[in-house]
């Protein structure tokens, strides 16, 4: 399992590396192919990072597009939504220019889950990069849990065929770990092929769980990372 790993010995250091390494994925696809897809993760360690991020003043914004990586089931002014970081982080850059795809949590579970498939294949289908017969992002900013879960994958002992299902973009999953137990996902038929995959990682814990994973037997019951980490392109940036 390789990846390429950025370490930083400062919070400044550190946003500064993860704001430059997201505007270069952003420059490159735009100049290779004019348009970028991103998905992005929530979490405290992402927020700082997309708050720089949107301020930059040199990207053509119009042919960037975004779409969230997970969210939990709740409402979107709740504390913990995903959608409600990323609006709060980019101010008033994304509202109204429908680059931002998001659950609409408001809709029944299983409606929520189809409509945000949809959405995201649209997505893709008209922004994204083609791989084999879909497509795929130019990005996706990942995480990771103390448990090791990353997006809205949680350790298994039996990964769900879902996961792996090839004719769909979003599912369901469930965690009897944290507060809000149900969760909306991408599954790793978009995850796998992104073409770039970067986690952001602060503190010991983190890092301590992080290489406590790498190191260990391939097991993406225990570990979905080790999915992403046999792929290509795959990118830590970290602050200890």
């Amino acid at each position: 399992m390789e990846y390429n790993h950025i370490a930083s010995s400062s919070e400044e250091e550190f946003l500064q590396k993860a704001v430059s390494f997201i505007v270069s994925v952003i420059h490159n696809s735009i100049s290779t192919r004019g348009a970028c897809v991103i998905g992005l993760s929530g979490g405290s360690t992402p927020g700082p990072i997309y708050k720089v991020l949107f301020k930059e003043e040199k990207i053509e914004w119009d042919k960037v597009f975004f779409f969230l990586v997970d969210e939990r089931y709740i409402d979107e002014s709740a504390k913990g939504s995903n959608l409600k970081m990323v609006k709060e982080s980019s101010g008033d850059l994304l509202l109204g220019r429908g680059h931002l795809t998001a659950p609409n949590t408001k809709l029944p579970l299983g409606e929520c889950i189809a409509d945000y498939d949809r959405q995201v294949s649209t997505l893709l289908k008209h922004h994204g990069i083609p791989h084999n017969d879909f497509h795929v992002p130019d990005l996706v900013v990942m995480g990771m849990g103390d448990d090791g879960h990353t997006a809205s994958l949680f350790p298994n002992p039996v990964v769900p065929d879902e996961w792996l299902a090839q004719d769909k973009y979003v599912i369901h999953t469930t965690t009897d770990v944290f507060e809000v137990k149900d969760r909306i996902t991408s599954t790793l038929k978009i995850l796998i092929p992104a073409h770039t995959k970067v986690f952001f990682l602060k503190g010991e814990g983190k890092l301590k769980v992080w290489n406590s994973m790498v190191h260990s037997s391939f097991n993406p019951k225990r570990w979905p990372i080790h999915t992403l980490l046999k792929a290509k392109g795959t990118h830590l940036i970290s602050l200890l």
